[in-house]
């Protein structure tokens, strides 16, 4: 059996709607707050981002609508990180189609517009 890692995208009703990403890992990574990770959208070029570190450093979160935005017309999107200083990298690349129509129900669900 092998394992992938899982993206969620999420919008939290409220005053100002709060879109966020986040990947649930298997294996923890090292950091404690903050992790570089390297991203590709459709083959262009990559760069690199910071995200926050939650549970037990099994997730990764990125917070905003402007990641969301960049994926809704995209068909993949690759992630790669160091699981720590002297560790492996970890590598998620996810199939984003239909990515679009979901953003649009949680935006609906959430009383806000898609980004």
């Amino acid at each position: 059996l092998g394992y992938s890692p899982v993206l969620t995208i999420a919008c939290q009703p409220g005053g100002e709607p709060h879109w966020s990403e986040w990947v649930q890992l298997n294996d923890a990574v090292s950091a404690s707050r903050k992790i570089t990770m390297s991203v590709t959208v459709d083959g262009d070029r990559k760069f690199d981002e910071s995200w926050s570190v939650g549970t037990r450093g099994k997730v990764l979160v990125r917070d905003g609508a402007d990641g969301i935005k960049r994926l809704v017309p995209a068909s993949r999107l690759l992630l790669s990180w160091r699981f720590g200083l002297l560790a492996g990298r970890g590598e998620a690349d996810f199939d984003l189609s239909g990515l679009g129509e979901a953003v649009d129900r949680i935006a609906g669900a959430c009383n806000t517009d898609p980004p």
